[in-house]
């Protein structure tokens, strides 16, 4: 039998397992996306805030989806970081840390390169995600 990829390249949307904010990690769970901490399996990153009851996450919604787009490597996106965003360079590779952000120390596995200097509460981040959660 013959059978075509099913995904080619792209993002691709699941289900809000929790609430999720936009510039985030998350993880894939049997019920959706969640955000991811440092001991998760990242799948990927949002770049749009989603909640499984269409509960509003940003005060500039008035509703939010239920369903997301996950990007995946080697995409790149803005991620928000935890701690001082400014400190991260061009270059430097970021790891996953707590409620789906990034970190340059300390942390879960790396989830990607700064492509750009971090500015304000984010960085741009060429993502090398899937990761695997070391055991």
């Amino acid at each position: 039998i013959h059978m075509n990829a099913r995904f080619k390249g792209g993002a691709i949307t699941f289900p809000a397992a929790e609430a999720v904010k936009r510039f985030r990690l998350v993880q894939l769970t049997e019920d959706g996306v969640k955000h991811a901490d440092a001991s998760s399996t990242v799948f990927g990153a949002v770049t749009q805030s989603a909640d499984p009851k269409g509960n509003p996450v940003d005060t500039d919604l008035s509703i939010t989806p239920t369903q997301v787009a996950v990007h995946y490597g080697p995409h790149t996106v803005e991620v928000e970081v935890e701690g001082t965003a400014s400190d991260i360079k061009r270059g430097t590779a970021v790891k996953a840390a707590a409620d789906g952000k990034v970190t340059t120390s300390g942390g879960g596995a790396t989830v990607g390169v700064a492509v750009s200097d971090g500015r304000a509460k984010t960085v741009d981040v060429l993502l090398l995600t899937p990761t695997v959660a070391a055991e």
